[in-house]
């Protein structure tokens, strides 16, 4: 069965199962997630960004 997770953009979801497909809003594939969200599934909640850290050029590679 699949399952998704939002994202900060509401126009894109990511199908978890099972392989991690980034998906728009308009993609073939929203459907199916539209239809999923009706028999009643809940999707994960979108991870945070994780915060800025400029990197100092010493430790840049």
């Amino acid at each position: 069965m699949p399952r998704y997770r939002l994202t900060p953009d509401p126009d894109v979801m990511i199908r978890l199962a099972p392989d991690w497909a980034v998906i728009p809003r308009g993609h073939r594939w929203w459907d199916d997630y539209e239809a999923w969200l009706r028999e009643g599934h809940t999707p994960e909640p979108a991870e945070p960004n994780p915060p800025y850290r400029p990197v100092p050029p010493d430790k840049t590679e």
